[in-house]
């Protein structure tokens, strides 16, 4: 489109810069998938499958092995925005900030679900019930 100076990948500057390369198959975003694999094991058991067509494109494979299509869903489509936010602010991607990232929301989502009433909180509740605050 004539936007970029040149066609390489922002983040490892060896390859061409294509979306699937961008969110899925870059060595720098391989590793933010594996750490949100690791992360969802960690809070619910749910064994992650790495597979670019429900991951990227949100399709459904209806194996119920791959976990809660709600959950995978979200997590997929804040690792896809963290991802574009870096590129936007020319900044590289981390682990740590992607659970951040997580985390950020999720509290965003409770504070307007506080201010929306008791039925928001619940729905709040229902949906990252999966999810604990983190140890400090």
């Amino acid at each position: 489109m004539g936007k970029a100076d040149d066609t390489y990948c922002y983040l490892c500057k060896s390859e061409t810069e294509t979306i699937t390369h961008l969110y899925w198959s870059c060595f720098k975003t391989k590793r933010l998938w594996e750490r949100l694999k690791e992360f969802l094991f960690d809070k619910t058991g749910i064994k992650l499958v790495l597979d670019p067509l429900p991951l990227l494109l949100g399709v459904s494979r209806k194996n119920p092995d791959e976990g809660p299509v709600e959950i995978i869903n979200l997590l997929s489509l804040i690792v896809k925005s963290y991802i574009h936010g870096c590129k936007c602010k020319n900044v590289l991607p981390t682990e740590q900030g992607l659970i951040s990232k997580i985390y950020y929301i999720k509290k965003m989502e409770l504070a307007i679900a506080q201010k929306n009433g008791l039925s928001s909180e619940l729905n709040h509740q229902r949906k990252w019930h999966w999810m604990e605050d983190p140890q400090t």
